[in-house]
């Protein structure tokens, strides 16, 4: 049948720090980087917009712990040896927020395609949570068209005794 097969010697983990990050709002350009220009995506992150970050390849690692996760939470405990940005290799979609430390922060949109967080040196709990607003805005909407109804049963009610 002619089958393929390929094997990736060096995925991505599904998490990590990098502490060289570039700022780069061009997708081909950031393709480029990696194909062309054979850059390391282990070593180095394009974010859309954000800041530089000047580190030259960490020391050591660092460690990313998976704490929870589904289709709408992950939850992640990180030590970060340096100024990093964690990469969550989860698609960027707007909906999402992060927190870090029981703090909001930005979500950096990390090589077009994932979602990332800046990280100072330290022991850290990251949450990232997907509440889109048209969600929020159906449910508000929901409740709002309920209780208009209530009340005109309510009044209809006592109209016609």
């Amino acid at each position: 049948l002619g089958l393929v097969r390929y094997r990736l010697t060096d995925p991505l983990p599904r998490a990590y720090l990098v502490d060289r990050v570039e700022v780069e709002p061009d997708s081909v350009a950031v393709l480029n980087h990696f194909i062309a220009e054979a850059e390391d995506p282990h070593r180095i992150a394009y974010v859309s917009a954000g800041r530089p970050l000047r580190g030259a390849g960490m020391e050591r690692a660092g460690a990313v712990r998976w704490l929870e996760g589904n289709n709408h939470s992950v939850r992640l405990a990180v030590e970060a040896p340096a100024p990093s940005l964690l990469v969550l290799t989860d698609t960027w979609y707007p909906g999402w927020t992060a927190t870090v430390d029981g703090r909001p922060v930005a979500i950096a949109r990390v090589n077009w395609r994932f979602r990332g967080v800046y990280l100072a040196p330290g022991e850290h709990h990251v949450h990232f949570d997907y509440r889109p607003n048209r969600i929020v805005l159906g449910a508000a909407l929901s409740v709002l068209g309920l209780l208009a109804m209530s009340g005109l049963v309510i009044a209809g009610g006592r109209g016609g005794a």
